[in-house]
């Protein structure tokens, strides 16, 4: 699938039926697309957006064995970068997933296989008015960017808030490991300090016993 998207002042506008299929409702030349987006692309979109800009662009199987150090490179006057993302966050199953960002002149080709929230969020910011800076294909690019760290910074947050409960843990004596109140011996104390003044008298109690031993 091939979205393509112009700029309309301050806001993104997709061109509807755009594709090899509809050369007249795509953008005929670089300059009037600011972002083609080929998601899951079949072959014939990825010669259609070639032939546009005269770039070639990496198969599915070149983005997912590029070894970091290729990961950015310039060829035919454009400049490559694939990233590894992450999909379906919100699932038992995440996957990760190649992304491959092309910027040639003032237009920006995305090739995924995946549908990461973070597009369709920017995409929906991006068709207001004023929300995002959208001028140019780098500027996607980096709002693009910025979408896809701030899903995933909000991911690893939610797990750190499943795994560790607020309240629930505490340091250790001088060791800093966690400890669950079931841990700890006696009635539960009611705070973290208390929590922490339990553990440093287990340890002085724990020594006394091995001097008398």
């Amino acid at each position: 699938m091939l979205r393509s998207y112009t700029r309309d002042n301050s806001h993104l506008v997709m061109v509807q039926d755009a594709g090899p299929a509809n050369p007249s409702t795509t953008a005929a030349s670089p300059a009037s697309a600011v972002w083609l987006d080929l998601y899951n692309p079949a072959p014939e979109d990825n010669r259609y957006v070639e032939q546009l800009l005269s770039i070639d662009l990496p198969t599915r199987e070149e983005m997912q064995e590029i070894e970091v150090s290729a990961r950015l490179y310039q060829e035919d006057g454009a400049e490559f970068m694939t990233i590894t993302s992450a999909s379906l966050l919100e699932s038992d199953e995440p996957i990760t997933t190649p992304i491959t960002f092309v910027l040639k002149g003032n237009t920006l080709v995305t090739v995924r296989y995946a549908e990461p929230k973070a597009f369709a969020n920017f995409v929906a910011r991006a068709q207001k008015p004023n929300a995002v800076p959208v001028a140019t294909g780098e500027n996607i690019m980096m709002g693009l960017i910025e979408a896809l760290l701030d899903r995933m910074a909000d991911a690893l947050e939610r797990v750190g808030t499943e795994i560790e409960p607020p309240g629930c843990r505490a340091a250790d004596g001088d060791a800093g490991v966690g400890v669950h109140p079931q841990h700890l011996p006696g009635p539960g104390p009611a705070t973290v300090a208390e929590y922490q003044e339990r553990a440093e008298r287990r340890h002085v109690d724990r020594k006394g016993a091995a001097r008398g031993r």
